[in-house]
């Protein structure tokens, strides 16, 4: 049963400030079992949002599909090695940028290739003030023989102005070797669903607006954030020789991709 589902299920089909939350434990079991099907379905998918095969570099887009969801894809060539790259984009896909309110799980399957992360993100917003958003994620790398492929599934839960509103996300990102021998080829798809329901009543309208340009608003954050500190971070061990997992102190890159 899909995460959707068995929240809808939790919560008689409305959500609302009533509306009853899985715990931690069992949000990020639920995402753990969902992450083999979306894996699966990776090349599919980044097809389906313009992130085909083809090196050609894509800017950050956004698209609003008629289903509802919200789409974001890229593509770019990083002018650094693939175990590098790999080392570089697994280290930051634990958001080290964003430490407010965080809390690591520790107690998930397969440990070194699963993450699982609950951070709080807070923004001033023009017009309404000092707003949070409470982030849960979970994110799984899988490794393959000539490419590595992370993919995640997290919730963003509204707080404040913004309780009861949910945004649902699923993001798949693939690395591997530039077919023209120079640099690594990377390419995302993030996709998000919302799950409070739409009104009719403008005030409650332009809230869930509100709340959806500030989730969006952190996407783009993390994502810049992860470019930025990936590429500082390859050039720093470029020039200094110094190796990712000395940096960061984890485990040896051999373990990553």
């Amino acid at each position: 049963m899909r995460t959707a589902s068995v929240i809808a299920t939790q919560s008689g089909g409305l959500y609302s400030n009533l509306f009853v939350q899985p715990n931690d434990e069992l949000r990020y079991a639920m995402y753990i079992h969902e992450l083999d099907g979306a894996y699966a379905q990776t090349d599919a998918i980044l097809s389906s949002c313009g992130m085909g095969p083809t090196e050609d570099e894509v800017a950050f887009q956004r698209v609003v599909t008629s289903h509802g969801e919200i789409e974001y894809g890229w593509k770019k060539v990083f002018p650094f090695s693939y175990k590098q790259t790999c080392d570089s984009f697994w280290m930051l896909s634990y958001l080290v940028h964003q430490q407010e309110e965080r809390e690591e799980f520790y107690d998930v399957e397969n440990p070194e290739n699963t993450a699982a992360i609950k951070l709080r993100f807070t923004k001033m917003l023009p017009g309404v003030g000092r707003e949070s958003l409470v982030h849960r994620f979970v994110h799984r790398r899988f490794r393959e023989k000539d490419r590595a492929v992370y993919v995640w599934k997290s919730s963003i839960l509204g707080d404040g102005s913004f309780r009861g509103m949910q945004m649902d996300e699923t993001g798949w990102r693939v690395i591997r070797p530039s077919e023209t021998g120079d640099g690594t080829f990377v390419k995302v798809c993030i996709r998000q669903t919302p799950l409070h329901l739409g009104s009719s009543n403008a005030a409650i309208a332009l809230v869930a607006r509100q709340f959806d340009d500030f989730v969006q608003a952190m996407v783009q954050v993390n994502c810049e954030e992860m470019n930025i500190a990936t590429e500082s971070l390859l050039l720093e061990d470029a020039l200094k020789g110094v190796k990712v997992r000395d940096v960061y102190n984890r485990k040896s890159p051999d373990d990553y991709c």
